[in-house]
């Protein structure tokens, strides 16, 4: 793990001396400056693959963290809700919040979102 975490380190600390040095502000202008269209192209195709991941990593956790909580709360509680690793409460997750949020114009808008949930804390 340490290696890992001093590879990490390494990488975003290249990262952040070439963006300072090209005066670029995010992945896909820095690959662009740096390696030409190809290397755009490829830095968005990895930012969609490791988003994609981390989504369906958190829909799946909250679905069997859930279903585990409804059956701690309520062990009576039977049926789709909580059968199947929690699939339903996934499916509902999904269609309740995630589709809602990506259909949003302008993300920009629920940037206040974050520091509203900080600050009820």
């Amino acid at each position: 793990m340490v290696v890992v975490a001093g590879a990490n380190a390494y990488t975003c600390g290249l990262l952040l001396w070439q963006a300072y040095n090209t005066g670029m502000h995010d992945y896909e202008t820095l690959s662009y400056a740096v390696g030409g269209g190809i290397w755009k192209f490829i830095t968005e195709v990895s930012i969609v693959v490791l988003m994609v991941g981390t989504l369906v990593g958190g829909i799946t956790q909250i679905g069997e963290a859930g279903a585990t909580g409804i059956l701690y709360f309520n062990p009576s509680v039977t049926g789709p809700i909580v059968n199947g690793s929690g699939r339903t409460l996934m499916v509902i997750f999904v269609i309740c919040i995630v589709a809602p949020l990506c259909a949003l114009k302008n993300m920009r808008r629920v940037t206040c979102v974050p520091s509203i949930s900080c600050t009820s804390l």
